[in-house]
């Protein structure tokens, strides 16, 4: 369809997607993902209001909290309906990237948070975005790893689950092949790759070629690859100007156990000019398409 903005949804139509059968209930492994994923998410953001010229708003469907846990009616009400926007639509990014002009003309929420929206009442908004990203983290300082673990052959990754990449094709196919980025974010710095390069080197590993220094491995429960991308081949994208520090949530899960869910906790971050002159880049073409 095409509304009176001129925005065609979805730009392209294709199939919906096959998924796997929605968790019952959320594990242990999976909230603190989710709990470490959500301040990478945070630091992002608040790097991007902080420079000024970017902002950029939550989209992705992942949260949790007491309500969701406590309750499994409510957890499969919300996990089905973020698997049913995922079939039609493709997986949203975690955060979306606007460029400030952009953002005073259109409907963003005070908070900066569409992630509860669904696609269909949001998607003028998507469309003004200048790209996504899939926010990671890791409990390391990266540049102690590195002095201390490089003579040993050891580096640190950026994580890619082979189960994401169809389902953000799809969602790049809903947004007129919009970017996406990956974004891994340690406690001093972070680093970025995008989208296609990332499909690039896992297209050479399917053809039976292995780049340099990328690990991978067969997960069980799906029977899908994770790539374990080396950050060389990624660029900086935030330096820390304040360390996080980290703490333990308890969560109490509807059938009585109790998780502690740890992650990082405060930080702070600015931009790098290699990411700065990336989304400049990004926003020139905007202008020119």
């Amino acid at each position: 369809m095409t509304d009176a903005k001129g925005f065609r949804f979805p730009c392209k139509s294709t199939p919906p997607l096959k998924l796997p059968k929605p968790p019952g209930a959320a594990s242990e492994a999976f909230l603190s993902t989710i709990a470490q994923g959500r301040w990478a998410e945070e630091k992002v953001m608040e790097a991007l209001s902080i420079d000024g010229e970017f902002i950029g708003i939550r989209y992705g469907q992942s949260r949790y909290n007491h309500d969701l846990i406590l309750n499994r009616t409510n957890w499969k009400k919300y996990i089905k309906k973020v698997y049913d926007q995922m079939a039609k639509y493709g997986k949203r990014p975690d955060v979306l990237v606007f460029r400030r002009s952009d953002a005073d003309v259109i409907e963003i929420p005070p908070n900066g948070d569409i992630s509860e929206e669904l696609e269909e009442k949001i998607y003028h908004i998507v469309f003004k975005s200048i790209v996504g990203v899939e926010c990671r983290s890791s409990a390391y300082y990266y540049d102690k790893y590195i002095k201390v673990r490089k003579k040993e052959g050891k580096t640190l990754s950026i994580t890619v689950k082979e189960e994401d990449i169809d389902r953000l094709i799809k969602w790049r196919k809903t947004y007129c092949d919009k970017p996406i980025i990956y974004l891994q974010l340690f406690f001093d710095k972070g680093f970025f790759i995008t989208f296609d390069e990332v499909y690039k080197l896992i297209q050479l590993i399917k053809n039976g070629k292995k780049p340099k220094g990328i690990e991978y491995r067969k997960e069980k429960r799906t029977g899908k690859y994770t790539y374990f991308i080396p950050v060389s081949y990624a660029k900086p994208a935030l330096i820390a100007e304040e360390s996080p520090d980290v703490r333990a949530e308890k969560i109490e899960s509807w059938d009585g156990r109790v998780y502690a869910i740890v992650s990082p906790v405060g930080g702070r971050y600015k931009l790098t000019d290699e990411f700065k002159n990336f989304l400049k880049e990004l926003s020139q073409k905007i202008d020119q398409s």
